[in-house]
């Protein structure tokens, strides 16, 4: 069996755990939006690596199963100004539309009934519709869409959004229509702030659905690396999953590089497993690793490993000393992320202890 772990993918909607409380809203908001025949919308916000893509697959995987629909998935991975994204989900919804229609025809044609399907979508002069405006092109297509339940359209990285085209998705989501719209974006950790801050008519458009991605606690990790293996020989023992934990902080991606670098066709992973495939499962992840707390000193580090090693999310100032942790190097360790400070003398660990090991090791650093 190929290695059901893919650090480098977005999880498969059929493997995927957790996050059951946030896709029972969505799933409300969806069957709400139908229902009603009222647009919504569906923030994902979140740390690199936390799994806003991997949600984001699941939502539209989820959506698939509600009637009738056209659902598209644009990344962006450059500044995009409101003309870009009148167009590009213009396209992206004709595009799926040609798609299904293909489908049909070909269906048609095992049947017997070979017949050619048009629609007021595919009959439009996308060139000529978008000359006149990207705005009218897109009520065009919203409009010409025969027989459907809703359109979703999901933005990933919407940071890329340039403040025009953040002000149009409130103009997308709130447009008169008989087709209901769900609009599902996702963003950085401080993108739901800036929308509050900066753009507070587009943030109400995501009160009812946004969600801000956390790590997995172990429960949700059990799920994780379990659901994979369904029907396999191998299995993961308490121990390992544990151990999993412990390393990950219950990061997404990073479970995901330990898992991959752990898995084996048969048998069962227990706690020595992962800490034997420790540094394989570091590299796997550096590329990521790498860009994680770069203006962290060597001292920075030596201070991170002491606490990583406690094993321990939630801390005291005593027990930090303890480690051998110098008081300074607490509070360098809060202004980097790695510890949070949540009241007077108490602190939790907020980057994964993973981290600490791999810096340790890349920068050749004795403890």
């Amino acid at each position: 069996m190929p290695n059901p772990y893919s650090p480098q993918n977005h999880a498969d909607p059929n493997y995927f755990g957790g996050r059951e409380e946030y896709l029972r809203v969505v799933n409300n908001t969806i069957d709400s939006s139908v229902h009603y025949k009222r647009s919504s919308g569906v923030l994902v916000y979140g740390y690199r690596g936390i799994g806003k893509t991997s949600m984001l697959y699941k939502i539209k995987a989820e959506a698939e199963t509600k009637g009738k629909n056209i659902i598209v998935y644009r990344r962006l991975g450059n500044t995009t100004t409101d003309k870009d994204l009148y167009r590009m989900i213009s396209e992206d919804v004709i595009e799926t539309v040609k798609r299904n229609s293909t489908l049909t025809e070909k269906l048609r044609s095992v049947a017997g009934k070979v017949s050619t399907i048009h629609t007021p979508v595919l009959d439009l002069d996308i060139k000529a519709e978008a000359e006149k405006s990207p705005y009218h092109l897109w009520q065009k297509v919203r409009d010409g869409i025969p027989g459907i339940d809703f359109i979703m359209i999901q933005i990933d990285d919407a940071d890329n959004l340039s403040s025009e085209a953040l002000g149009e998705l409130k103009t997308i989501v709130e447009a008169q229509s008989e087709v209901p719209l769900i609009l599902v974006a996702s963003g950085g950790e401080s993108f739901e702030e800036k929308l509050d801050r900066d753009y507070s008519p587009i943030a109400r458009i995501f009160s009812g659905a946004s969600f801000n991605l956390e790590s997995f606690t172990p429960k949700e990790i059990k799920e994780v690396l379990e659901e994979p293996l369904k029907g396999t020989d191998t299995r993961w023992n308490e121990e390992g999953i544990e151990k999993v934990y412990d390393l990950s902080n219950g990061y997404p991606y990073l479970v995901q590089c330990i898992a991959w670098a752990c898995y084996i066709e048969s048998g069962t992973i227990t706690q020595k497993d992962v800490e034997a495939k420790l540094k394989d499962a570091l590299e796997v992840g550096r590329p990521w690793l790498n860009n994680e707390i770069r203006l962290a000193s060597d001292n920075d580090i030596r201070s991170f490993f002491k606490i990583a090693k406690l094993n321990r999310r939630d801390l005291t100032s005593g027990e930090l000393s303890s480690a051998g942790v110098d008081p300074v190097y607490v509070g360098r360790l809060v202004s980097l992320k790695i510890l949070k400070k949540v009241s007077r003398g108490r602190y939790r660990l907020i980057k994964a202890p993973i981290v600490a090991y791999y810096h340790m090791l890349a920068r050749n650093i004795n403890d």
